[in-house]
């Protein structure tokens, strides 16, 4: 087999395996969080190898390694959206999880995460299909802190179990104490009548 080592040299040069490897690992990072393939992912990186297809074909297509580039770079893109929007429905399962609880009390950067949440969802809605190549990687640092956010979710998770609990013990208690009240009161009001 015969490489041409120009055309070798012209990809590498052009940061297109770097790219390519990078948006290959965003899919594979989301899709372990989710359990799910990222579909408009894996597309992106199809359309990159249809282009460098193509280049390889007909080296004096340089454009072909552009285009190649920029579905590498929305890739990555799409890959860290789905991720954001993952952690972004965790997140809102969290609050309602624990809307009776609050939660600085245990999670004091709460209201912090909140902004960051809603930051994000920002970004991503903001963000056109045309720009995804030019917002890649502002998305993937969005990603890591949905990512760091989710981990001090967790750990906040069971200590407001522990609050919730206690709460629960203490309106079964205070629900219980009524009814033995208001049993007393009426074995009262019946002890009266019939004594009477």
């Amino acid at each position: 087999m015969l490489v041409d080592t120009e055309l070798v040299a012209s990809l590498r040069g052009s940061g297109f395996p770097r790219l390519f490897a990078e948006a290959e690992a965003a899919i594979k990072e989301v899709e372990l969080e989710q359990a799910e393939l990222i579909i408009p992912a894996v597309n992106e990186l199809r359309y990159a190898g249809y282009h460098i297809s193509k280049y390889i074909n007909y080296p004096e297509a340089k454009d072909e390694i552009d285009r190649a580039i920029g579905h590498c770079k929305r890739a990555r893109y799409d890959a860290y959206e789905a991720g954001i929007i993952y952690y972004h429905r965790e997140f809102l399962k969290f609050q309602n999880d624990y809307k009776t609880v609050v939660i600085t009390a245990s999670l004091p950067d709460y209201l912090k995460y909140c902004r960051e949440m809603n930051r994000a969802i920002d970004f991503i809605k903001g963000t056109d299909k045309e720009t995804k190549d030019v917002h890649y990687q502002q998305c993937s640092e969005i990603f890591k802190t949905m990512v760091n956010i989710s981990k001090d979710i967790v750990i906040a998770r069971e200590e407001l179990n522990k609050v919730l609990k206690k709460e629960r013990a203490e309106s079964f208690m205070a629900i219980f104490m009524a009814a033995v009240t208001a049993l007393a009161l009426v074995f009262s009001v019946y002890s009266f009548f019939v004594s009477n």
